[in-house]
């Protein structure tokens, strides 16, 4: 299963850091996805355009471990719990489901699109942001990267199914879309809104994400999916 981040996240956190990605993939894997990340960080400090205005949190990052630096003063949060837009607040307490669900070992793979941070796990730790996809930045830096990291993690995880929880009209997409063109044996599945919006798309597939993860637990649903035109 394959997520976007969003815009809107919680704030805070604290100065615990600890990641999972890197259990999924080799140890070169991981260090080429950490540093894709200090490029992208040492170009929106470069560029005024990404540290102002609506970006000026991002004056805040501190290059600790997940840029590959030193520094242990920053603020983390787990991705599933920073992240706090449509999708993620489509049903009370997603981020509860999504834990409960992969602690139990009967979820299937979940992977975060983050402009900034890449791929990540749902419990990986990161910092407060404000970045698109779309972004110079992030965009041309992960359409180049993501591809051979998706290859790998497909290979090491025995992963025969994808599914697509992204706008088809995003950069998300459009960078997802070209990895999963270099895939071999692999089904990938779109799960599309149809006259979809910046609302009706997130938070029907936050309902999509949650009907399928409590079909996996047998925890009988309390909100039905609505797929279909909206006016």
């Amino acid at each position: 299963m394959i997520l976007p981040c969003c815009s809107e996240k919680t704030t805070g956190g604290s100065c615990n850091y600890k990641e999972y990605l890197s259990e999924s993939i080799s140890h070169k894997s991981y260090e080429l996805i950490i540093e894709t990340r200090g490029k992208i960080l040492s170009n929106m400090r470069q560029n005024e355009q990404y540290i102002a205005g609506k970006y000026s949190k991002n004056k805040n990052i501190k290059a600790g471990k997940d840029f590959g630096g030193t520094n242990s003063t920053g603020k983390y949060m787990q991705a599933i719990d920073r992240y706090a837009g449509l999708l993620y607040s489509a049903i009370e307490d997603f981020p509860r489901l999504v834990r409960q669900s992969l602690t139990k070992g009967n979820s299937p793979k979940i992977i975060i699109l983050s402009a900034l941070y890449g791929p990540l796990h749902p419990f990986d730790m990161i910092q407060d942001y404000d970045l698109k996809m779309s972004d110079k930045p992030a965009y041309t830096t992960w359409k180049t990267t993501f591809p051979s990291f998706l290859a790998e993690y497909v290979i090491n995880n025995k992963i025969n199914q994808i599914l697509l929880y992204l706008g088809q009209q995003t950069a998300y997409f459009k960078v997802v879309k070209g990895a999963i063109k270099k895939l071999k044996d692999v089904n990938a599945i779109h799960i599309n809104v149809k006259n979809g919006n910046s609302y009706h798309t997130p938070h029907n597939h936050g309902l999509c994400i949650a009907n399928h993860l409590r079909y996996l637990q047998n925890i009988s649903f309390t909100r039905k999916i609505v797929l279909q035109p909206f006016a």
